[in-house]
């Protein structure tokens, strides 16, 4: 698994070849030696439509990543 570098936020993203199908959503529970902190905040009213925006383009990038490993 690698990650990419933070970007303003300081959100962490990985990528890799999924296990099992679908999304989960909560804490992560990392095995091994890439333990990463991850911290709960709190968003304004005014962050939200951009973190919609965000997770939307994540999940559009997902689609795309395991498209590509399926036609492999």
């Amino acid at each position: 698994m690698r990650h990419s570098s933070p970007n303003a936020s300081s959100e962490k993203t990985f990528s890799g070849i999924p296990a099992s199908p679908g999304i989960a959503i909560g804490p992560p529970i990392f095995i091994g030696r890439n333990l990463l902190n991850v911290e709960e905040r709190t968003l304004s009213p005014e962050e939200v439509p951009m973190e919609i925006h965000k997770f939307l383009k994540a999940v559009q990038k997902t689609k795309e990543e395991l498209l590509m490993i399926h036609n492999k």
